[in-house]
């Protein structure tokens, strides 16, 4: 019987760009005094959210609590970017990070449609800008499951 064997040169590219991506963003999370998280919210642009409040706002100059929880998503998308290393060099083997993307991407899109919802859509931010967002995350989930290696059947 002649085994079929299925190549994953897309999905190998994907991850290993997504976790050159994270590995990136995590150590400047990791690496980020309060002047460069003021920087970014500077160069964000972000005028009346959340991010405004926090990066520039009371909680911004002297928040140790900000520069750890900072710091601490910092490691924690390191971490992630090694396990998304590991399943870009062989995905059949680590199907099971490939499938935790996947989960990570469509929960971040709930949350993210709930919160535009909450907010009232277009008061705080254009709401095209938010659903753009939800949109091209759930396409990237799609992408994936598509791409995803399939079981073997022996």
């Amino acid at each position: 019987m002649a085994t079929v064997v299925r190549s994953h040169t897309a999905l190998k590219v994907l991850l290993t760009v997504l976790a050159t991506l994270l590995a990136v963003g995590g150590l400047v999370m990791l690496a980020a005094s309060p002047w460069v998280l003021e920087r970014l919210g500077a160069w964000t642009g972000a005028d009346g959210n959340i991010i405004d409040f926090l990066l520039r706002g009371r909680l911004a100059h002297n928040s140790a609590v900000m520069n750890v929880l900072v710091q601490g998503i910092g490691a924690f998308a390191l971490c992630f970017s090694y396990a998304l290393f590991a399943a870009g060099r062989d995905p059949v083997r680590y199907a099971a990070v490939v499938d935790a993307t996947i989960a990570f991407a469509v929960i971040v899109s709930v949350i993210d449609a709930l919160s535009i919802r909450a907010l009232a859509g277009g008061s705080h931010y254009l709401i095209a800008f938010g659903w753009s967002r939800v949109a091209i995350r759930l396409m990237f989930a799609a992408v994936l499951l598509m791409l995803r290696p399939r079981a073997s059947a022996s």
